[in-house]
């Protein structure tokens, strides 16, 4: 290759030419080195921001070649490609989870790339109390309410993965799985102190869809109260979602079928544990339309 044909592959690679910006190498030196850059051009393959290393088109997979300068030497070296950066990040976020029931593909999701729809307007004032959450200058929780379908599963899991990544242990369940996982350990005979003391003892907690699951005395005095009781005691927080707004759940668990407590007990029942939510959390609600079918 001549050395136009070599200057010409240089300034045409953009993440070489931003790699001897960072390095404050002055390219009008490039053809003392010319070997070097024949052997990076020769061997470059560009990376996609994407988690599974069997995809990644690097000869050492996971590293690619990288310049450093010093001492008035050009050096190659390699540093971590797009594939490995992404795979330890997704490793780090979901070590970080003590308990989670979503598809592992959305440990990819972070608050930083909410999409900018047409929801994005009623989206925006809640991702800007997550930040807020995130920074640590907001302590308390939500309760996000809103029609089936708006997002407010999704942008609960942007989140936690946003704050699994900075290190912070989650707990990430719908009380719906929550439940049944709690009964199949009493069919199993098995404890079921280990789920409920993990989301107990996470850093912070959250309850997807509460209110859309049958409604038991068990569940609500039993169960959700234990959890909560323990939370608010222990001054940790906790992020709803529902579809229900907490004078809607009130009702909710204030009315349970075949139970052997009057109304007047279940309705002081159903308020002691809406009490505990308003403790731990701001009720929000999320306007738009349903994503259903895009992200939920």
């Amino acid at each position: 290759m001549g050395q136009a044909g070599l200057l010409a592959k240089i300034r045409a690679n953009a993440e070489l030419i931003q790699n001897l910006k960072d390095i404050n190498f002055d390219q009008k030196h490039w053809q003392q080195f010319q070997d070097l850059f024949i052997e990076y051009l020769d061997n470059y393959h560009l990376c996609e921001y994407n988690p599974n290393l069997a995809l990644c088109p690097q000869s050492f997979q996971g590293y690619k070649y990288y310049f450093i300068y010093e001492n008035n030497m050009l050096v190659l070296t390699r540093v971590e490609c797009n594939h490995r950066i992404a795979y330890n990040e997704l490793h780090r976020v979901k070590n970080n989870y003590l308990v989670y029931d979503f598809s592992e593909e959305l440990f990819k999701l972070r608050l930083n790339d909410v999409d900018q729809d047409l929801n994005f307007k009623n989206l925006k004032k809640i991702v800007e109390q997550m930040i807020k959450f995130v920074k640590g200058t907001r302590k308390k929780g939500l309760y996000i309410y809103g029609n089936p379908g708006v997002g407010k599963t999704y942008l609960a899991i942007r989140l936690a993965n946003t704050l699994a990544n900075n290190g912070k242990k989650i707990a990430f369940i719908s009380v719906i799985n929550l439940i049944n996982k709690v009964k199949a350990s009493f069919n199993l005979s098995v404890n079921d102190s280990s789920l409920v003391e993990k989301l107990l003892n996470s850093d912070v907690l959250f309850l997807d869809d509460i209110g859309g699951e049958s409604v038991s005395s068990w569940v609500r005095d039993d169960l959700l109260f234990r959890i909560l009781n323990d939370r608010i005691s222990r001054n940790k927080p906790v992020f709803f979602t529902s579809n229900f707004n907490l004078t809607k759940l009130i009702l909710l668990y204030g009315n349970i079928k075949n139970d052997l407590h009057d109304s007047a007990t279940n309705q002081i029942k159903a308020l002691r544990i809406v009490d505990r939510i308003r403790g731990l959390a701001s009720e929000i609600e999320l306007l738009g339309n349903s994503r259903r079918g895009m992200e939920e």
